[in-house]
C-alpha cells in the first residue's frame, strides 16, 4: 500500500500541520517503485527533468550505487531525490550537471530541507536553477562561479572583434574549410560524450547516464551535436541542450592532432551560429577556462555546494576519508596529485 495520502486527505493533512518544522519521513528505494510515481504527480511539474527522463536516469548503471530517496512530510510528498554514489560516504544527484535548471521534483523552498533528511553527504549545483542560494550550518564548500553568455540580440561577432578574437576564428574558419559541418550525425553524440568523458577520467556511469540523456533530449529536439569531419572520420565536436530558449554548451571534445585547424575554436564558433540562425534568443557556455573569455561576457552565476550529514556523522566520514585516501597513497608509494587546470585552451 502507497504511503502517500490520497488527493482526497491532502488538504485535511495540510490543515492538520503543527507549526514550526516538523520531522520528515524519509523511504529509499534500490529500484523504481510506483510511490515515486505517485510522488510525482502530486508535486510541482519540472519541465527540464519529465518524469520519463528522472526515471530514466535513476536506473543503474556501471558500478556506481544509485537510490531514490521519497521524502514525506505527514503523508505529503515532500521531494523525490534519485540518488548516485561518488564514495565512501557521498552522493550526488542523478540529474547533476546532466540537466540544466530545475530538476529535483520538491515542494517550492523545501530542497534542501529535504536532502538535509536524507543524513548523507550530497553535492549539490544550482545551474541555471531558480532556487534561492541555501544557508544553513550543514551547507560546506560553497564555491560560486561566473559564467559566460550572450543574449543574440548582442553583436557576438563585434564582441570577437574586441576581444581579439575575430582573426583567430577567420584563420580558423579557413583552415576548417574541407572539414564539414554536421548536426546530430548518426552516432554524433555518442563519439563526443564517451571521448570527453575518456579524457576527463568521467566514472562509467556518468558517462552512461549522460548517453542515455543525451538521447532521450535529442528524441524530443532538446539535445543536439555539432560535429566536424575529415574524409568522413569526426574530429571535433560539441554538444548542447535548449534550456529556457538558449543553446547550454556542455561536452565538447577534438582530436590533438587537429590543433593546427583550430577545430576547437572554429566548434564554438559555429554553435553560436547554429544557436542563432535555429531561432534560439541566446547561448551559455558555463564557467572555467580561459578561452571562454574572448568568446562571450560575463553573464550569470552557478553555485556548487555540499549538503552534509549530521555534523558528528560529517566529521567521522571525513577521518575515516581521510584516513582511506592515506592509505591508498601510501599503498601506492606515490605523492597526491598536484592540483592544476589540464585544458585551459580551446585550441
Amino acid at each position: 500500500m502507497s504511503e502517500i495520502a490520497g488527493p482526497d486527505h491532502l488538504a485535511e493533512i495540510a490543515a492538520s500541520r503543527c507549526p514550526g518544522r516538523r520531522q520528515l519521513r524519509v523511504s529509499q528505494f534500490d529500484d523504481w517503485h510506483r510511490d515515486l510515481d505517485d510522488a510525482l504527480r502530486i508535486l510541482p511539474a519540472t519541465p527540464d527533468c519529465p518524469p520519463d527522463l528522472l526515471r530514466l536516469l535513476a536506473a543503474k548503471r556501471g558500478v556506481e550505487a544509485k537510490r531514490t530517496a521519497l521524502v514525506l512530510d505527514g503523508g505529503i510528498p515532500v521531494a523525490v531525490l534519485p540518488l548516485c554514489r561518488t564514495g565512501w560516504a557521498s552522493w550526488r544527484p542523478v540529474t547533476h550537471y546532466v540537466v540544466p535548471g530545475q530538476v529535483l521534483p520538491a515542494e517550492p523552498g523545501r530542497l534542501i530541507e529535504a536532502v538535509e533528511a536524507l543524513n548523507l553527504t550530497v553535492s549539490l549545483a544550482f545551474w541555471r536553477s531558480p532556487e534561492p542560494l541555501p544557508a544553513g550550518p550543514r551547507i560546506r564548500g560553497l564555491l560560486s562561479s561566473p559564467t559566460r553568455g550572450m543574449s543574440f540580440a548582442e553583436d557576438f561577432v563585434a564582441f570577437w572583434k574586441t576581444s581579439h578574437l575575430w582573426t583567430a576564428l577567420r584563420g580558423a574558419r579557413n583552415r576548417c574549410k574541407d572539414l564539414p559541418l554536421a548536426i546530430n550525425a548518426p552516432g554524433a553524440a555518442r563519439w563526443v560524450i564517451v571521448n570527453w568523458a575518456e579524457k576527463w577520467g568521467v566514472p562509467a556511469g556518468e558517462r552512461e547516464d549522460r548517453l542515455a540523456a543525451a538521447d532521450y533530449l535529442e528524441g524530443s529536439g532538446k539535445h543536439f551535436t555539432l560535429t566536424l569531419s575529415d574524409r568522413g572520420r569526426m574530429v571535433a565536436g560539441i554538444t548542447c541542450v535548449v534550456h529556457e530558449g538558449e543553446a547550454v554548451a556542455h561536452c565538447s571534445f577534438r582530436y590533438p592532432e587537429y590543433k593546427y585547424h583550430q577545430v576547437g575554436n572554429h566548434i564554438l564558433r559555429l554553435l553560436f551560429e547554429w544557436a542563432r540562425d535555429a531561432g534560439l534568443n541566446g547561448i551559455d557556455i558555463g564557467s572555467g577556462f580561459a578561452y571562454k573569455a574572448r568568446f562571450a561576457p560575463l553573464r550569470g552565476v552557478k553555485h556548487e555546494f555540499t549538503v552534509t550529514a549530521s555534523l558528528p556523522k560529517y566529521h567521522l566520514q571525513r577521518a575515516v576519508s581521510a584516513a582511506r585516501a592515506g592509505a591508498r597513497r601510501w599503498l601506492a608509494g606515490a605523492p597526491p596529485k598536484a592540483p592544476g587546470n589540464a585544458d585551459d585552451t580551446m585550441d
